[in-house]
């Protein structure tokens, strides 16, 4: 179950702070699956760069990039929460590849994913469309009805 906060701001709009938390949560995500995907085989040292360095790169990052149209726009694209869990691993991932190289094979399974405790509900197929023929009445006799399909 996804730790994200449901409702940030009234009528969903976005503001800066706002994405920081989502960005904040999204990088504790990230780590809970790298946490699961090492089998809890971190080094504390990591845990301590999340936490000093990982966290405030992120906060940074929305503070930064939020006044760049293109930025604020990619998150009114679809989901902010996917939108901003994409651009934290974007920001991350190549660091904790160059820094601690234990994770790097991790980091490659799910860096270019989307998150999964994030993704949204799978689409409803479309009723099929099949095109419907009507004979005329005199001809639908003679006519043999389609088979059934298996």
């Amino acid at each position: 179950m996804s730790r994200f906060p449901t409702s940030l701001t009234p009528r969903g709009a976005i503001t800066q702070k706002s994405m920081q938390i989502l960005a904040v949560a999204a990088l504790d995500e990230m780590v809970t699956s790298l946490v699961k995907a090492s089998r809890l085989k971190l080094s504390p040292r990591f845990l301590d760069w999340i936490a000093d360095e990982a966290t405030p790169l992120v906060e940074q990052s929305v503070e930064h990039f939020f006044r760049n149209d293109r930025f604020v726009a990619s998150l009114h694209a679809g989901d902010p929460k996917i939108a901003i869990s994409l651009w934290v691993r974007h920001w991350v991932c190549p660091r904790i590849t160059a820094g601690f190289e234990q994770l790097a094979p991790h980091v490659a399974e799910f860096s270019e994913s989307i998150p999964a405790a994030l993704t949204t509900e799978p689409p409803r197929p479309a009723p099929a469309a099949t095109p419907r023929y009507r004979f005329p009445r005199q001809l639908q006799s003679i006519v043999p009805a389609p088979a059934a399909c298996h």
